[in-house]
């Protein structure tokens, strides 16, 4: 890739249902771990951790960036990376490789690595329950970089996640067709 421009954000993927309830791919939950993990490390945390990382009681009723061709950051808020056990970090890092980890090693090695790199600079940022069901929202945040995540329609089984890079996101807005098409009448 060495003289080309490529940009792979924003990334969007979102499951309707996040788990199938019936049929022959019952049970099945292809965006599981964006799920499990944040849960996992939202469950990690000690209740200071907790209480900082919570930005919303309730979580939004979808991401915050929406249908934005281009993202704008929010504040940096949340619980700091900097304020995180190695084991908490670790699972954030663990989240941060399933968003990048689902293209081709040759173009998502080097994003991984900058962003554990510099896993210091993210905040992670809470809105709902923390428990299998209920309905959350997740935000990690640092620098330009922006995962956020969603889980509420449908009973907490309808996922929306993008991941932004605010310097090279490409300018096709797919989630604001997605939108359009699926949640807009």
């Amino acid at each position: 890739w060495a003289n080309d421009i490529l940009s792979i954000t924003p990334s969007f993927f979102g499951a309707n249902p996040a788990k199938v309830q019936s049929g022959t791919h019952q049970g099945l939950e292809i965006l599981a771990p964006r799920q499990s993990l944040a849960l996992e490390l939202m469950q990690s945390l000690d209740p200071a951790q907790s209480k900082k990382a919570l930005i919303f009681d309730e979580a939004p009723a979808d991401i915050l960036t929406f249908s934005s061709a281009r993202a704008s950051l929010p504040k940096e808020e949340g619980l700091k990376a900097t304020n995180m056990s190695q084991t908490q970090k670790n699972i954030l890092k663990n989240i941060v490789e399933e968003y990048i980890g689902e293209y081709r090693s040759e173009i998502a090695s080097g994003i991984v690595s900058k962003w554990t790199e510099n896993i210091d600079t993210i905040h992670l940022a809470w809105g709902g329950g923390n428990q299998v069901g209920d309905p959350h929202y997740y935000r990690l945040h640092g620098g330009t970089f922006l995962i956020e995540y969603d889980n509420i329609q449908n009973g907490a089984n309808h996922i929306h996640s993008v991941w932004r890079d605010v310097d090279n996101d490409f300018a096709v807005d797919v989630l604001r067709d997605h939108l359009l098409l699926y949640h807009i009448t």
